[in-house]
């Protein structure tokens, strides 16, 4: 899965479903932890900071994974193995990198996914493969995110635009592997499967983007296999009412007023150098060994 903000909407949605909205933890870049007060949240509520290129990134997520264990929790740990948004259009550069890199390994290189880091799921499935259930591989794909006429590829959606239904119809494919059917012996068998899961991502992609090229009418749907049956998942507006007026009652106070707006901005300047202070000094992981 790649990271987009939308993708971390859908994955709510998706635990909406199944009642684990609560349980949802994340594998994040290291440098969300500077957003004001989400940032010391997210820590605080188990999830994991780690950094790009850092060999000190396995040590840390292994002690995340240890601190998951000991609280007991059932929880959805996400991670987006890719690191970084794929964009056709911006990002050119890190899609010929993750290509090179490929080649640099005697692999196939990718052409709708970036090469998967695998770090942080090889230390999560070799922490947790005896408490692990499954791990399910989540494919996302927007509609209207390739270009007819220039015969491109586009951005995935921002979240304002979907938001503003730009983007009005999503496919969601979802692969789920019991955590004996993943070779996880060795961390080389852990990041070979993962890299065949992304071959294998690749190719539906690019299934798909052949399909938005050639169908008639919005009324054909996409099957990612031909035994798939497709299925319509409505979001009730009841299951997600009640946060939106929890959220609107204890944000918009501070925005409609001049004094509120005042007290936000010093929250948001003096709140997070506090934050990260004490995360430095009183990280949930400091006693772990």
């Amino acid at each position: 899965m790649k990271s987009n903000l939308v993708d971390w909407v859908i994955t709510n949605m998706l635990a909406i479903q199944q009642g684990s909205l609560g349980h949802i933890r994340h594998v994040l870049k290291n440098d969300l932890k500077w957003i004001p007060f989400y940032g010391f949240y997210l820590q605080q509520h188990g999830c994991i900071y780690v950094r790009r290129n850092d060999k000190g990134d396995l040590n840390r997520v292994e002690k995340g994974m240890r601190q998951v264990l000991n609280n007991g929790l059932p929880i959805w740990l996400v991670i987006f193995p890719e690191g970084t948004r794929y964009n056709p259009i911006n990002n050119k550069d890190a899609i010929e990198r993750s290509r090179t890199f490929a080649q640099q390994k005697d692999l196939s290189p990718l052409d709708y996914v970036l090469y998967p880091r695998s770090g942080a799921t090889v230390s999560a499935i070799k922490a947790l493969k005896d408490k692990l259930d499954a791990v399910y591989d989540v494919t996302i794909m927007y509609n209207q995110t390739y270009d007819n006429d220039r015969q491109i590829r586009l951005a995935a959606p921002s979240m304002s635009e979907y938001l503003s239904g730009q983007t009005n119809e999503l496919h969601i494919d979802i692969r789920r592997f019991r955590i004996n059917e993943i070779p996880n012996e060795t961390n080389e068998e852990i990041s070979n499967w993962l890299y065949q899961r992304y071959y294998l991502k690749d190719k539906l992609l690019k299934e798909f983007y052949e399909f938005q090229k050639t169908k008639k009418t919005d009324s054909i749907i996409f099957k990612s296999d031909k035994d798939d049956i497709p299925f319509e998942i409505e979001l009730p507006l009841r299951e997600t009412i009640f946060s939106c007026i929890f959220f609107t009652l204890t944000t918009l106070p501070l925005l409609i007023s001049e004094r509120g707006r005042s007290i936000y901005w010093k929250f948001c300047l003096f709140g997070t150098p506090v934050t990260l202070l004490w995360m430095h000094l009183f990280p949930p992981l400091k006693n772990e060994n």
